[in-house]
């Protein structure tokens, strides 16, 4: 009788180890199931909350194919005077564009994301290569600083701002964020330091939120 109680004690003390072994590990892998998702779900809102960072060279209408500008001018927009300006015309704020369609292989036309005149009721349409030459691949960090964003390339990117700008002196280029522009900076000298400033925004928190979605 003895015996079969001793018995009967340890099959209960190892049934009560095996129970505690096995909640232990349910609520570990519980656990990392909980991290798993907390993780992908963290993922998922910065990828949600990255933008598209790119510079281009931008074109003076001169240089744009005429059977483009025909184009633009059958969807209700006014063209510049200007043939030497990169701004080929304007769009008032409550007009629906299609002129993204608008493009071949070698130029297309980007809206600035502010309106440019003092009313504040055109957009400007500007002409830029196809291609840009710079992106968020480009780039080490950013910064924050007052309304502005201070952008420093890597060391394939400073390689390219430093050619981009030697090669546009005089000229400006665009700074392009959701493929909108944000600033036309007119570049007057190389730079080599790997640096480059979107200036001109609303305010600080436009610029914290950019410079976090770069």
């Amino acid at each position: 009788m003895k015996f079969m109680s001793i018995l009967l004690m340890n099959i209960l003390t190892i049934l009560r180890t095996i129970t505690n072994k096995a909640m232990k590990t349910t609520k570990f892998f519980i656990f990392i199931v909980f991290l798993i998702f907390v993780s992908c779900n963290i993922n998922e809102n910065r990828l949600q909350e990255k933008v598209s960072f790119e510079i281009y060279e931008t074109l003076a209408q001169n240089d744009v194919p005429y059977n483009l500008l025909e184009e633009l001018m059958k969807i209700n927009i006014l063209l510049d005077t200007d043939t030497l300006s990169p701004i080929i015309a304007y769009v008032h704020i409550d007009s629906i564009l299609h002129f993204s369609r608008v493009v071949n292989d070698n130029v297309k036309f980007l809206k600035t994301a502010q309106p440019v005149d003092k009313e504040k009721k055109y957009f400007a349409i500007v002409a830029v290569k196809n291609q840009p030459d710079l992106n968020n691949s480009d780039i080490k960090k950013t910064k924050q600083n007052q309304k502005n964003v201070e952008i420093y390339f890597n060391l394939e990117g400073a390689i390219k701002w430093a050619v981009l700008t030697k090669n546009n002196i005089g000229k400006l280029i665009a700074f392009a964020i959701d493929n909108e522009i944000y600033t036309l900076p007119s570049i007057s000298g190389e730079i080599k330091n790997g640096r480059a400033i979107v200036n001109g925004l609303d305010n600080e928190d436009t610029a914290i939120e950019i410079s976090n979605s770069i």
